[in-house]
């Protein structure tokens, strides 16, 4: 054979020596069993392999077997001793995990398993120089895998294979063999494909202490700090409970397990007793220098970061605003800032939609706190910008719903999102819907599993075909709540805001306009609101009825898709969410008006959002029977007229009411048709509620 095969390395790694060519198919060369020249035969391609003198044969398994056999063979007593002098480990305790010794290449072993204990997943082989690397074409593994099983509940996670059988030593003479050991192949090697395996376990990381170095402009952070926080990220919400080691700064740079050991002597109580010592909740904190930070660092600096502006009061917000846009009403400015004020309150977090058709104002209102602190405006959104199951560039996870932790996602056209196709859409929707309590999880193809605590807000521009989504109640509307910009008053109204627009309509205006408005974002935003408003107690119960209000009015009405007919009885949410959402938006509300307490002004404002967070046309019509007549009957044909749909539509919002328990039918004996009318509950949950209160009919 002209070149060696590639095959060969392993062999040659454990002492075979090639000396020629057998055939078109074969090497020959020195056995690494026995140490005889020409008689060990080596089919590379198939990696078929026998000696003609000591027998032994087989393929690639049967060798990694034995040479893990032959190598504990020779590990005898003063090649055994050496080795427990230089890593600090009991001889026992090497030979209780197969520990070897090559004399051919002078080099000690480490088998590694698979899962199941079947098969030699790996040999680390540790050199006369101190390097440990793997068995050519083997993988990096988490060492001592193959004992994970349910009965074991603790785990303790080391640094290397030495470290971990430093601890196996020390949970053994400390009679503690209810836990088990793995270890990294390096500090911050963590794949993904390992994290499940942890899951509903005690953990305890227990990494080197690596010194974080600055090196002109250059920071390194010290690798058992940086694994620990890797960890953490990955394993902190999967877990029973976690801790991680926290080396006292008496302690040299690299120092670890097997140094403590050997500093307590031996003495394995002492030991153990001083590594609980030095066990915390969180990993050990990065100490960056200024301006050196990472960006996940420089993120969390920000949303921690205070607010020390001086603010700016409402008369003026509005004023400035109104120099640009056409706002006859500026209950939207209330809400916009109130939302984001309500979301630095303690408790679940306000996801609102800003509903409005196109040319409204809502994205210029969102846009203007994009330089606000704790806003991270975002444009564009794919399944995998949330969650990801790739890295990025510098071995990252490029996920997004880590670095949202206490901040404010906004997103000036979630219509984009609405429009793409189901699949995609879908996706997004589950990964959002299962963030907002603050945890999540997603797995992937490719084994990458991602578990993140993450509590955010989210203000978002949409039009009007949200309702297409959100008929019949789906599970995107049960985490928002819903805005809906006030109609303009027919032609001279659209005018006026047409005006605005073309008094605009240059590049240089339009720059100058936004420019003015983030100035206006940041400034109002960078101000500290101080502790959440008291809530009346004739208020609160008022905001429980319009939480009930729109819990019942979203439920949700399954339908055939194709046939149309209902499936199965309705789901209605429980309105607490919805309370706490409602509560918190209307102290938002109120803070940014600098009052101390909530009024009678910003329930009105709860009601238009409670109108518009309710499916349009289930309210069109419930909100049209109560100011019409609230105790009258209505046909299918009252609500064609009603909402200008064809009756056949109508019948379906009105089935689908019916369902919910807020209109009833009666059909006297007899009769064809029946007719519509709110039932007693509602009109007493409308009547606590207050929420069509001085409305007018029309």
């Amino acid at each position: 054979m002209e070149t060696d095969h590639t095959n060969l390395k392993i062999f040659k790694q454990h002492g075979f020596i090639k000396q020629g060519d057998s055939g078109a198919n074969q090497v020959i060369g020195r056995c690494p069993f026995c140490g005889k020249n020409k008689k060990f035969f080596i089919n590379p391609e198939k990696k078929t392999w026998d000696c003609k003198v000591c027998s032994h044969k087989g393929g690639y398994q049967m060798f990694l077997k034995q040479i893990v056999s032959h190598c504990c063979e020779n590990f005898t007593d003063a090649r055994a001793e050496k080795l427990s002098l230089s890593r600090g480990i009991s001889v026992e305790t090497l030979r209780d995990a197969h520990v070897g010794y090559n004399p051919l290449r002078e080099t000690y072993t480490i088998p590694v398993w698979d899962m199941n204990k079947k098969d030699l997943y790996n040999i680390r082989i540790y050199r006369k120089d101190g390097v440990l690397m793997n068995s050519a074409g083997c993988k990096a593994s988490l060492y001592g895998w193959w004992e994970l099983n349910s009965e074991h509940n603790v785990i303790w996670l080391c640094e290397g294979e030495w470290d971990a059988l430093a601890m196996r030593e020390l949970l053994n003479k400390n009679n503690l063999q209810e836990a088990i050991v793995l270890a990294l192949p390096g500090a911050t090697n963590l794949n993904n494909k390992w994290i499940e395996f942890f899951s509903k376990k005690i953990v305890h990381v227990l990494l080197d202490n690596d010194y974080d170095i600055l090196d002109g402009d250059v920071f390194k952070p010290g690798a058992g700090k940086l694994g620990m926080k890797k960890i953490h990220e990955n394993i902190s919400t999967i877990v029973k409970s976690v801790d991680y080691v926290h080396w006292p700064r008496i302690y040299p740079d690299g120092f670890d397990l097997r140094d403590l050991y050997k500093k307590k002597k031996g003495n394995a109580n002492r030991t153990l007793k001083q590594v609980v010592a030095m066990m915390q909740p969180k990993p050990p904190v990065i100490e960056y220098p200024e301006g050196l930070e990472p960006q996940d660092e420089k993120d969390k600096k920000e949303r921690e970061k205070g607010f020390d502006g001086e603010g700016m009061l409402p008369e003026e917000i509005y004023r400035r605003y109104r120099n640009w846009l056409y706002l006859p009403d500026a209950t939207c400015i209330d809400v916009a800032f109130g939302s984001v004020i309500a979301n630095r309150l303690k408790g679940p977090p306000v996801w609102l939609f800003l509903i409005g058709p196109s040319g409204c104002g809502k994205s210029e209102l969102i846009m203007s706190m994009d330089d606000a602190p704790r806003i991270f405006p975002l444009s564009r959104m794919t399944p995998n910008t949330l969650i990801s199951g790739s890295q990025s560039a510098g071995g990252g996870d490029p996920s997004l719903i880590p670095k949202l932790n206490n901040m404010i996602l906004s997103i000036k056209d979630f219509t984009v999102i609405l429009e793409m196709n189901e699949q995609a859409r879908d996706a997004i929707v589950s990964q959002l819907r299962d963030a907002y309590d603050g945890k999540c999880a997603n797995g992937f193809g490719t084994g990458a599993i991602r578990h993140y605590e993450s509590t955010f807000g989210i203000q978002a521009g949409v039009t009007n075909a949200i309702e297409i989504y959100l008929e019949g109640g789906t599970a995107m509307g049960e985490r928002f709540i819903g805005y809906k910009f006030a109609s303009l008053g027919g032609f001279k109204e659209e005018c006026k805001i047409m005006g605005k627009a073309i008094d605009n309509v240059t590049e240089e205006e339009e720059t100058e306009m936004r420019a003015d408005l983030r100035d206006v974002g940041t400034a109002v935003l960078n101000f500290d609101f101080g502790k959440a408003p008291r809530i009346p107690p004739d208020i609160k119960q008022k905001l429980m009825a319009l939480a009930y209000f729109v819990g019942n009015m979203r439920g949700t009405v399954k339908r055939n898709r194709y046939s149309r007919e209902i499936e199965r009885k309705a789901f209605i949410e429980r309105p607490t969410r919805l309370a706490v959402q409602f509560a918190k938006l209307m102290m938002g509300i109120t803070l940014f008006k600098r009052k101390r307490f909530v009024t009678d002004a910003e329930l009105d404002i709860l009601k238009v959002i409670a109108m518009g967070t309710a499916p349009e046309h289930l309210e069109l019509i419930v909100r049209g029977m109560w100011l019409e007549n609230k105790n009258g009957s209505y046909t299918d044909k009252d609500f064609a007229d009603m909402l200008r749909l064809p009756a056949e539509t109508c019948k379906r919002f009105a089935e689908n009411l019916y369902q919910l328990g807020i209109l009833r039918l009666k059909k006297p004996k007899g009769a064809m048709l029946g007719t519509w009318h709110l039932s007693k509950s509602f009109i007493d949950v409308i009547t606590d509620s207050e929420i069509y209160l001085n409305l007018k009919k029309g």
